[in-house]
């Protein structure tokens, strides 16, 4: 039900609380700076969060809780954001900690006490403590990142579209706007109109670009605290704050109450006292504590792919949705008889692939793609198949028309098993090596994971070289993908293939995908509602993705030896085996045969995701993925990202522009998809001053925000916005006086000097055309957020909390089972896993690729590494791999530029280390962060390899006319570790020349 209130509804459980209440422990006398706890303030409460404190009792609840989230916003989008929200059964496991107080703290104290110690928690001011005593990990503490270094926010690219002013971080304010230095908000000193007298939000006054403070908000005295690891579903948390956490005078910070909790959370809170003298504290050590429970993270896996196993409430899947392929497509186009039309083998695809390779580049076959072509000769045959898959979401309403990406998100219960699902096809390109176990039987397999905007064609790319080491490939197409090139490439390409026989082959691959047109211009767009800043979307679009993926598992796993499929390769007039697809008699792949799983960005992020999901992988290899997805969305320059999801949350945007006559013209800035939308308006027709006031104003919702003029009459202006609302632009001359939130007010009888409020010329934006002279309106959703300010840091807390279930951050610890995922299959996890992360990657950032690695216990957080007297997580932060940006000046090459450090020098493997030619620091010994796993067996780790002095996104198929040839290293390297099972890393010179005693030599013709 609905509920229209102002607040998270915590006032609701103030006059539930007994009168009669006592905490653990009476607030002694102090003067130290409390901690807010403002359940009054607009727009959201101001209160320790996470925070049980704002839920609601629901006996339908895996935890008994549901958050208690308002239901007032001025947007539609939002409100149906809040409602969905409404319905999560806790807090976010990877959520960052936030708490306020009245006052300044004392940072320096905190920088001594939760910095360089490598998390020994015996000095700490702050703790996080599990105080569910049913629970493996009770009384254990997770160690919180307070400016360590973990989460590093500086950016690559600093601009965000159309006059912005190009901070070097997103979130916390950078200027000092007190020009006159008397400590108030003078007229004229707001310069980013946001109500507030802005200071630099760094340690210490003076503190140059790239040292912004990331654990604390000066604007606001918020404490901000990122658990280092994932906590636990499902489980009950206290935030401890000590007496030794102190203000800026050293006062110990005091309780807002007459107790150090709240009284409606005193029987939570009791297991503390069983917990405190683990860490040398008492009650009397407790300056505020309260408790907060994570949410579900993992139930509605468990029970979908129990019930595609038959097992549980949801065990109709199984029948609905049966493992089986649907049907193997034709890929020749000549049909004789006595013809196997639906395999084409690996020699006759190699001439189509390399006409086709030498189209992509234009004409020509660069080493690159010659390197790929040649390795097609270790590829026996290519075949595509289909299977259904069940999709949870619905893509329209009850009228078939297309539901926003708001509500397009999943309907599952996974208590009673109640679930929306549709059926969709999945098509799979696979090739199968021409090497066989000696044994007979079937080969493993890689799935390959495609990149964000990909396809299912990989396999044209990796395919040989992962059939070299015997293996099998996959690939195919996650939510919204496929092959979104304009018709007449396609055509081209078709063609193309056409002219070898096998139009039908294209066809199959190309014509069969995921993609459809979202934006009303006839082509098909991949990937255009994947990442975005509908964040709840964005998390069924991941879950989505990985139950595919399971699918896809149930149906290799299905070729059995004994389940027989629809066809006859052989024409022996019997059904061949399932999974036997050029009719020898035996299974090419699936059965009992390994299956791994690969991929790079989207891939590398699915990868990390399977890994700790599905029993059945053996073997994961994420390349350039990440964790703590927000955290991408915060930094990354992908294209597409920055549009679909910064874009989003900063615009739309309404911009003045000088043309070439020096006209100033206003445009509308904000996402087309996943793509840069522009949309000229008109023309201004006078000139605006640098320093009046401009202010729009949302007709629709009546909310405005106010934004100065600068230089040359450029104007950003942004108010929160559904598609549709109608907007007036005023400007006035002179500064206006201060409102927080707003940014100004307008005083009575003031009248603006500029009004636009009409479209002067006729556009066409996502296939809809606005007439001139219609009202000027909002052209797409937008969430108006202000850059480097408490709301933007407040809302990506909260993407946190909304994409757990979609985070791959949460299932990793699964994957070395440091958690133990159990099925009702009687399946547990078990991945060995190499993290391959490319040093300075801002696409994925590197920060969160280390993510993967740490939250999956592959990166240690306390032992020291004798080899550097650190431990590997202060190895990274402190070579700067982590922060991943050449640009703040960490390192110079021999000529003065801005470089990064290699910290593995895998170039030193064959020869000096220097033939790369990269000129920059080395990190000696190299960290290889490897080694046998205790926990799965095999190899399990992370590594860093250099693509390039100043970071690249993934590393590139071979090319040996490099200096050194990383490619060659890398899937050599890969080759093996998979092939065998995760047995066998090899690091050895051999790699690059392929002349290692175990890499398969080239067939004879």
């Amino acid at each position: 039900m609905i509920r229209k209130l102002t607040t998270l509804c915590v006032v609701a459980v103030i006059g539930c609380a007994s009168p009669e209440g006592k905490g653990l422990k009476e607030t002694g006398d102090g003067t130290g700076a409390k901690v807010t706890f403002d359940v009054h303030a607009r727009p959201l409460p101001n209160i320790p969060l996470p925070n049980d404190f704002a839920t609601r009792f629901d006996p339908n609840s895996p935890t008994k809780k549901r958050v208690n989230a308002s239901m007032e916003a001025p947007t539609k989008w939002e409100r149906a954001t809040r409602e969905t929200l409404d319905q999560l059964d806790g807090w976010g496991t990877y959520q960052s900690v936030t708490v306020a107080f009245e006052k300044p703290l004392d940072l320096l104290n905190l920088v001594r006490r939760h910095q360089g110690d490598d998390y020994e928690p015996s000095n700490d001011a702050v703790y996080l403590i599990n105080i569910t005593p049913d629970s493996p990990q009770f009384c254990e503490r997770t160690p919180l990142d307070m400016g360590e270094g973990n989460f590093p926010i500086v950016l690559e690219r600093p601009d965000y579209f159309d006059n912005d002013r190009n901070g070097d971080q997103l979130l916390f304010d950078d200027r000092d706007e007190d020009a006159n230095r008397n400590g108030k908000l003078d007229l004229g000193e707001d310069l980013d109109m946001d109500g507030v007298l802005d200071k630099p939000n760094v340690l210490t006054p003076g503190d140059g670009p790239f040292k912004a403070l990331t654990f604390y908000e000066r604007e606001t005295n918020t404490l901000i605290m990122k658990p280092v690891m994932p906590l636990n579903e499902r489980t009950v948390y206290a935030v401890v704050l000590t007496t030794r956490l102190v203000d800026e005078e050293g006062r110990p910070v005091r309780s807002p109450f007459a107790y150090v909790n709240h009284t409606s959370q005193t029987n939570a809170l009791k297991p503390l006292e069983q917990c405190l003298p683990k860490f040398g504290l008492g009650l009397d050590d407790l300056a505020f504590t309260w408790s907060y429970t994570t949410q579900s993270v993992t139930d509605d896996y468990v029970t979908i792919r129990d019930g595609l196993y038959g097992i549980g409430p949801m065990s109709r899947l199984a029948i609905e949705f049966p493992g089986v392929i649907s049907k193997i497509l034709p890929l020749k186009d000549q049909m004789g008889s006595g013809m196997n039309v639906r395999i084409v083998k690996g020699d006759d695809f190699r001439s189509a692939a390399l006409d086709l390779l030498k189209q992509l580049e234009g004409g020509t076959l660069s080493p690159t793609f010659a390197e790929v072509a040649e390795h097609h000769k270790f590829i026996d045959y290519h075949i595509v198949f289909q299977f259904e898959a069940p999709q949870f979401f619905r893509r329209v309403d009850a009228e078939g028309n297309p539901l926003p990406l708001y509500k397009q998100l999943f309907d599952v219960n996974a208590q009673t098993g109640a679930a929306f699902t549709r059926s969709e096809t999945m098509t799979v390109w696979v090739t199968m090596p021409k090497a066989r176990p000696a044994g007979g039987g079937p080969v493993p397999v890689v799935i390959l994971g495609h990149g964000y905007t990909g396809n299912k064609l990989d396999p044209l790319f990796y395919g040989g070289f992962l059939a070299r080491y015997g293996m099998a490939t996959i690939g195919m197409e996650n939510v919204s993908h496929g092959v979104g090139l304009d018709p007449t490439d396609l055509e081209l390409a078709r063609a193309l293939l056409a002219s070898k026989g096998l139009g039908n082959m294209f066809d199959a691959i190309a014509k069969n995908d995921r993609a459809f047109d979202q934006n009303r211009d006839g082509k098909r767009d991949s990937g255009a509602d994947f990442w975005t800043a509908y964040i709840l979307h964005t998390r069924e679009v991941v879950k989505q993705s990985a139950l595919d993926y399971m699918q896809l598992v149930r149906v290799l796993r299905g070729f059995d030896g004994v389940q027989r499929s629809a066809y006859d390769a052989n024409q022996d007039g019997q059904k061949d085996l399932a999974g036997d697809f050029d009719g020898d008699g035996q299974i090419d792949i699936g059965g009992t045969a390994p299956i791994h799983i690969m991929g790079g960005s989207l891939g590398g992020i699915m990868s990390a995701m399977m890994s700790g999901l599905e029993p059945q992988i053996d073997v994961a290899v994420p390349v350039s993925g990440g964790a703590g997805l927000p955290d991408i969305g915060v930094r990354s320059i992908q294209g597409g990202v920055r549009e679909a999801v910064n874009l989003r949350m900063l615009g739309p945007i309404l911009s003045t522009v000088p043309n070439g006559a020096g006209e100033l013209e206003l445009w509308q800035v904000l996402p087309d998809l996943n793509d840069l939308g522009r949309v000229k308006l008109g023309k201004v027709g006078m000139a605006l001053v640098e320093g009046d006031t401009a202010v729009i104003t949302n007709k629709t919702t009546g909310e405005i925000r106010c934004h100065r003029v600068g230089a040359q009459g450029r104007v950003r202006a942004v108010v929160s916005s559904d598609e549709g609302d109608e907007w007036v632009l005023n400007v006035y001359s002179g500064p206006l006086p201060a409102k927080e939130r707003d940014g100004c007010f307008v005083p009575e009888g003031t009248e603006p000097y500029f009004t636009f409020d009409t479209v002067q010329e006729t556009v066409t934006f996502q296939g809809l055309t606005h007439e001139a002279g219609t009202p000027l309106k909002a052209l797409g959703d937008g969430f108006g957020l202000r850059r480097q300010s408490p709301e933007l840091r407040r809302f990506l807390g909260l993407a946190q909390m909304a994409i757990e279930k979609g985070d791959p951050v949460n299932f990793l610890p699964n994957a070395e089972r440091h958690r133990v995922l159990r099925y009702g299959t009687g399946e547990e996890v078990s991945t060995r896993m190499l993290v391959v992360n490319t040093i300075g990657d801002m696409n994925v950032p590197v920060a969160t690729g280390a993510s993967v690695a740490r939250a999956a216990g592959l990166i240690d957080l306390y032992g020291k590494d004798q080899r550097y007297g650190k431990t590997p997580n202060r190895v990274l932060i402190d070579n700067g791999v982590i922060e991943a940006v050449e640009r703040t000046g960490r390192y110079k090459n021999s000529s003065g530029g801005d470089v990064l450090m290699d910290i593995d020098h895998f170039s030193a493997l064959s020869g000096d280390g220097t033939q790369d030619l990269f000129d920059v620091p080395r990190l000696a010994p190299p960290l290889r962060l490897v080694k046998p796993s205790e926990r799965v067996g095999g190899i399990t780790g992370a590594i860093f390899p250099m693509v390039t002095p100043t970071g690249r996104h993934g590393f590139d198929t071979p090319d040996p006319t490099l200096p050194f040839n990383l490619g060659a290293v890398m899937l050599n390297m890969l080759g093996r570790y998979m092939s065998t099972g995760g047995a066998e890393l090899p690091m050895e010179g051999c790699l690059e020349s392929s002349s290692c005693s175990f890499v398969p030599p080239f067939p004879t013709p």
